[in-house]
């Protein structure tokens, strides 16, 4: 007689990669009664080399390099009825599969797995989720900076031609090639804000900077006095 394979699939979220999910996601694992009767595997994938383990006390003992491209984890040898994967490279293609006979099991197993990444998910996830939150965000950036360029500049206008504060803040925002601004504000963004974090990534301090800088300069308070007229 056939059986019916069960399959249960969901992307990983944006979140934060380090030793203390893959212990989280290991202990989960390896608790099932299932890995008693086929084991788990788990690896790591760098430019630099490659680590593989059968137990995930084992393989976060280990040194891991920085420059990481993929991490992964299965219950069993391949078709694995449980497959892990965390890909840095192309964040799109991480995902948890899970297959078997049993639904109950499936959507049991899959839930718990799910509550593990969604603990650690970062805390910018719906942008990176979100395509128009991005853009939406990028084209603020580009209206912000435009406005903070146009009181101090709407003087040096009118040495020439007297122009008003929305003459100048629509000349700015177009001469400085708007699509063109906010596409690379975009890009940007899109590297500002990994879809995972591992480690003590560049984009964090970047980020730290960014709002010390901003903070400090009293940019956004100036802003919001000039855009409100207080």
């Amino acid at each position: 007689m056939s059986r019916v394979t069960e399959i249960r699939q969901f992307q990983i979220p944006p979140c934060k990669v380090d030793k203390d999910l893959i212990v989280e996601l290991g202990k989960t694992i390896q608790s099932d009664p299932l890995f008693k009767k086929i084991g788990a595997r788990y690896y790591l994938n760098a430019y630099s080399r490659r680590i593989e383990s059968d137990d995930y006390a084992n393989f976060t003992a280990a040194d891991w390099p920085d420059n990481v491209k993929t991490i992964a984890a299965s219950l069993g040898e391949y078709p694995a009825p449980v497959d892990v994967e965390i890909n840095f490279k192309y964040p799109d293609l991480s995902k948890v599969k899970i297959s078997s006979d049993d639904a109950t099991w499936a959507d049991g197993f899959s839930k718990q797995l799910e509550t593990v990444f969604e603990k650690r998910k970062l805390s910018y996830h719906s942008i990176v989720r979100h395509w128009y939150l991005k853009g939406l965000i990028s084209l603020l950036t580009w209206v912000s900076l435009a406005l903070a360029l146009t009181y101090p500049l709407t003087p040096v206008f009118n040495m020439f031609e007297e122009a008003t504060i929305f003459e100048v803040f629509v000349i700015i925002s177009f001469a400085g090639g708007m699509l063109g601004g906010v596409w690379v504000l975009y890009a940007f963004l899109g590297w500002l804000l990994p879809h995972f974090e591992f480690g003590e990534p560049l984009q964090k301090r970047v980020r730290k900077w960014i709002w010390s800088l901003l903070v400090s300069s009293g940019f956004l308070a100036t802003l919001i006095f000039k855009v409100l007229d207080l």
